[in-house]
């Protein structure tokens, strides 16, 4: 551990300048420039956005790049999630000026910028997967806002290959390098890890200062019911599950199809239930949510119908794969009211449309304000543990030589 943290050392601080025209091919392996600084450890501010979840040989998958300030410098590849090698997965191709496409492996394997001047627009180019399949993937970029201000933590989705049954990791490669990994346990002070927070309840959008997914969510939720009756007892079971890509947040209600900002009913746990807990955001327990960031595979909990009928309903998740990647258009079917079925009454099966951008949402700056001081003592706690890490190996290397 400590030889290759220490040559991951040596590569950041060897470098006396920057590339403005473009990464050089020395950074092909790590993603990192040669500026001779450490990268940021704050939330990055950008995002990796994939048109799809699954690829096949061949096919073609649109990424698109966005954030919140502008940029100068941008270095994209596809990485396979086994993490056996370095190399850059399948090829790109890109129309944008102000992008160019680079050769790491002997193919046009990578993004990079061409100038230094300061990009503020979502940028499209276009990945075409090899022949053969490359098993599943991920990518990762490096956005460079000015000569010393560095992110190289910014992850898409896993891009699952179809027909592979191989269990995705828990997270993306590259995180067990020691600069990297510090960044990523400080963007965790900015997440939520022990549920979502009550500026969540409407929107139900995480403040994680990215846009959602726009590509179809690989979860579902499924209800053990078509229909419901006010006033029963009997809860009804309501299951989240993956496509075998586990997720690590989740936020769920029961929304009123007629009225899009009503939650309905309650929820009930298991008693044995230790990733999960309920919140109120309009009444007692009538929303479901994670306690840990733990990798979840499926969860089942119960609903149960209000005393008087509120029209049909349906089921609303907003789930996380990791603290970047999430999506908002998870939903069940409708359940219908029995109490409205023979009487023709209640509305239709049009359900509202949930926000998937940060301006949609009204949560551009979604944490400030809030108050989590458990959650910031402990985040504290885990950056300083983090920072002393990082100084004490630093030390040893420095005594090896």
């Amino acid at each position: 551990m400590l030889l290759r943290i220490t040559a991951t050392v040596l590569v950041v601080t060897g470098f006396a300048s920057g590339y403005s025209s473009g990464p050089p091919s020395s950074t092909c392996a790590d993603l990192f420039p040669g500026h001779g600084v450490d990268p940021q450890t704050s939330d990055t501010p950008f995002s990796i956005l994939l048109s799809t979840s699954s690829y096949s040989p061949g096919e073609s998958v649109q990424v698109t790049l966005s954030g919140n300030v502008t940029y100068k410098g941008v270095f994209l590849q596809a990485r396979s999630v086994n993490c056996t090698n370095d190399s850059p997965v399948g090829t790109f191709s890109t129309q944008d000026a102000e992008l160019q496409t680079i050769q790491c492996a002997g193919q046009t394997d990578s993004v990079g910028h061409n100038s230094g001047v300061d990009k503020n627009n979502t940028k499209v180019v276009t990945w075409t997967a090899p022949q053969q399949t490359a098993g599943h993937l991920f990518f990762r970029a490096t956005f460079v806002h000015d000569y010393s201000t560095i992110w190289n933590t910014t992850f898409s989705a896993f891009l699952r290959a179809t027909g592979d049954s191989a269990p995705l990791p828990q997270s993306p490669c590259g995180t067990e390098v020691l600069l990297c990994f510090l960044a990523l346990v400080v963007s965790g002070v900015h997440g939520y890890g022990s549920g979502a927070p009550p500026k969540a309840c409407s929107k139900m959008f995480p403040g994680h200062h990215v846009d959602a997914q726009t590509s179809a969510p690989p979860y579902s939720i499924t209800v053990a019911a078509t229909s419901y009756t006010p006033g029963q007892q009997d809860a009804i079971s309501v299951t989240v599950s993956s496509d075998n890509t586990a997720f690590r947040g989740l936020m769920v209600q029961a929304r009123s199809v007629s009225n899009c900002d009503q939650q309905v009913g309650t929820f009930r746990l298991d008693t044995s239930e230790a990733n999960l807990k309920l919140i109120q955001c309009t009444q007692a327990d009538d929303t479901v949510t994670h306690t840990d960031t733990n990798a979840k595979p499926t969860k089942t909990f119960f609903w149960i119908p209000p005393a008087n009928s509120m029209g049909h309903v349906y089921f609303r998740a907003t789930v996380a794969q990791m603290s970047k990647v999430f999506w908002t258009t998870v939903d069940s079917g409708v359940v219908r009211d029995a109490s409205q079925i023979s009487g023709g009454s209640g509305a239709g099966d049009v359900m509202c449309k949930p926000p998937k951008t940060q301006a949609e949402a009204g949560s551009t700056s979604s944490h400030e304000g809030d108050s989590h001081e458990s959650d910031d003592g402990n985040s504290a706690s885990v950056l300083q543990s983090s920072l002393f890490l990082m100084t004490s190996l630093l030390f040893v290397v420095v005594h090896m030589f």
